[in-house]
């Protein structure tokens, strides 16, 4: 699901998909980074099926981006 929305901001807006890939990806990196210290600190039951998503989260835009930057050969039209 996440893999076709991403592609079809891409798609119609390079622009915008580069900035939610530069935006979103650090965001959730940072939320994940927070829930797996508070997890640490004080035990919760939290299943591994909450880090399997954000990771999943991460890695999609960075791979669908990855993909539209070969796509376009390297030349993003921003403006």
């Amino acid at each position: 699901m996440q893999t076709i929305l991403y592609s079809i901001i891409w798609l119609s807006n390079e622009y915008l998909a580069t900035l939610l890939t530069f935006a979103m990806v650090p965001i959730f990196l940072g939320i994940t980074f927070i829930s797996w210290l508070s997890d640490r600190v004080e035990a919760s039951r939290v299943g591994g099926k909450y880090y399997l998503g954000m990771m999943v989260s991460i890695v999609i835009p960075l791979l669908v981006a990855a993909f539209f930057v070969w796509v376009y050969d390297g030349v993003i039209n921003i403006f």
